[in-house]
């Protein structure tokens, strides 16, 4: 009975106790962690980084932030995840790298007078 009862607790901890900060970081090492989406077709990295994602993510509540991402603009959806991440302590995010707007900076030709 002892024995049911650690590989019970044992499988507890090995997959249904993933802290919030442990999903928070697979969310955001995935475009490092995804070795699928490495090689893939560009037009397929996304799907594969979400379904990357989706299987190593287990927090309930950093799925459900995940989900909510999928809908939200993307300066929304760097704040969100910037607040998050300053709440647990995480400095480096590639994933939220990937999700900031891209600053261009250009000037026109002048005009011939």
């Amino acid at each position: 009975m002892k024995r049911l009862g650690f590989v019970a607790l044992l499988s507890l901890a090995l997959f249904g106790c993933q802290s919030k900060t442990a999903g928070l970081n697979v969310l955001c090492q995935a475009p490092l962690t995804c070795t699928e989406c490495a090689n893939a077709d560009p037009s397929m990295r996304a799907t594969l980084l979400a379904r990357h994602i989706e299987d190593n993510l287990s927090n309930s509540e950093v799925k459900n932030m995940f989900e909510a991402l999928a809908n939200a603009d993307p300066a929304s959806r760097v704040e969100l995840v910037q607040v998050e991440l300053d709440a647990a302590g995480i400095t480096e995010c590639p994933m939220l790298d990937m999700w900031a707007p891209v600053q261009v900076e250009f000037e026109l030709p002048s005009q011939p007078e």
